[in-house]
């Protein structure tokens, strides 16, 4: 455990800053760049979750790996706990996740707690991949067991080797062929998913990993330099990196053009475009606007939290590009009712959009209950005088049209309307 990272193999509870909320806001700020006002902040919400899910230790933590579980406090709560926001992203969900996962598979362990501050989300996946295959991370040992000598070993087994080699294969890179600015953090996040899924994730980060390993190291980053070959501006990257082999170093490099400032700077004005672009005119699209709107503000909460941070630009733009008949009171109430956010307001449409498209379902699905529905009406309409004498209620005179005063077949419908309302005097 110590040679994966984890340093701080048990943890003082007790001790402030080692509380086990403490602990994991110290990986997240560690891995999104958090400030120590914003670990504080996240550190108190931890709390507040930890104690609505009754999570004393590691073992409770681990059963807590859906990020359904993990929703934000409301704003009383917000209140009492002297907080204006919430820690609590699709992000920020996705990681606690996954600390809860690597915890899952520390049970089998007789560990009573070993999460501290020095923990990271690269050294709880290094650790799990030490747990799943020690002889590869068997560091004192590694030596005689590849030369089959000095303590007697055989070295690895042939089943062994085919699954290293598998785990390369298995590295299914799609090749880069969207902007830079545009889809460039997308395809960092690919790559990292694809390593992660074969449980390879640090050779992407560590070079040490990279020059223990120097064939497998070589055999991954051929995977990378394909993938951006053809591209008209990282294509660059194959030719430099021609004599490198430490995959860790040419992630690195890749990193560092997909996601300097100017880059980024490009990809918010693309995704504030994108937010402008969007609008509603009728309630049957209003589901495909809701989830794209939803993803452009996450998207840009990820890389500029303060271009959406702003509830009042947010009430603005909802009400100017939504223009459906049906939310009329909800885009009226984004103007003047300031007790709800404006993103909690576009929620409640969203719950509208829902019923609507439930109701119609229903109307869909089931045509003959509909169907039945109607003759009984029509069979009401045809014998209302039949239908009134079976209830027991006398007919109540309806005057004859006198000189044709109204046209005879307003007329008629008017007196079978009389006659379906005659049932029910009361």
């Amino acid at each position: 455990m110590q040679a994966s990272g984890l340093l701080m193999v048990s943890p003082d509870r007790t001790v402030s800053g080692q509380e086990l909320n403490s602990c994991v806001a110290s990986i997240l700020s560690k891995k999104l760049g958090w400030t120590e006002t914003e670990t504080s902040d996240a550190a108190i919400e931890l709390e507040w979750a930890f104690k609505e899910l009754g999570i004393e230790d590691e073992l409770s933590f681990a059963y807590f790996d859906d990020h359904t579980f993990w929703t934000p406090p409301n704003g009383e709560q917000l209140k009492d706990l002297c907080l204006l926001k919430t820690c609590f992203s699709s992000l920020v969900k996705a990681m606690i996740c996954k600390i809860a996962k690597a915890l899952n598979k520390a049970q089998s362990e007789s560990i009573e707690c070993f999460l501290g501050p020095t923990a990271t989300i690269e050294s709880l996946l290094k650790w799990i991949d030490t747990m799943q295959n020690p002889r590869m991370n068997d560091t004192g040992s590694s030596s005689g067991q590849s030369s089959g000598g000095g303590n007697g070993g055989s070295g690895p087994k042939d089943g062994s080797r085919l699954s290293e080699s598998r785990k390369v294969e298995d590295i299914k890179i799609k090749a880069f062929k969207g902007e830079v600015f545009v889809n460039g953090d997308k395809f960092l996040d690919h790559i990292r998913d694809q390593f992660n899924k074969q449980a390879v994730g640090d050779y992407l980060q560590d070079e040490s990993v990279c020059n223990k390993n120097p064939s497998r190291s070589l055999a991954f980053l051929t995977h990378l330099r394909e993938s951006v070959a053809d591209h008209n501006e990282l294509g660059r990257l194959t030719a430099t990196s021609k004599n490198e082999k430490s995959c860790a170093k040419f992630f690195a490099e890749l990193t560092k053009v997909l996601e300097n400032r100017e880059t980024k700077l490009g990809r918010e004005c693309h995704l504030v475009n994108k937010l402008m672009e969007l609008s509603c005119d009728d309630l049957d699209s209003f589901g495909a606007y809701y989830s794209s709107v939803t993803v452009v503000i996450q998207q840009l909460e990820e890389d500029n939290p303060t271009l959406v941070s702003n509830d009042s630009f947010l009430r603005v733009f909802f009400h100017n590009r939504i223009h459906v008949e049906d939310l009329k009171l909800l885009t009226t109430k984004l103007l003047n009712d300031f007790a709800s956010s404006a993103r909690s307001i576009l929620l409640e449409m969203n719950q509208v959009y829902s019923s609507y498209k439930v109701s119609t379902h229903m109307r869909q699905q089931n045509p003959g209950q509909t169907a039945g529905i109607l003759k009984k009406v029509r069979k009401t309409l045809t014998s209302p005088n039949k239908v009134a004498g079976q209830d027991g209620n006398k007919s109540i005179y309806f005057p004859k049209n006198f000189n044709s005063a109204m046209p005879e077949e307003v007329y008629k419908q008017i007196k079978e309307w009389h006659a379906v309302a005659a049932k029910y005097p009361k």
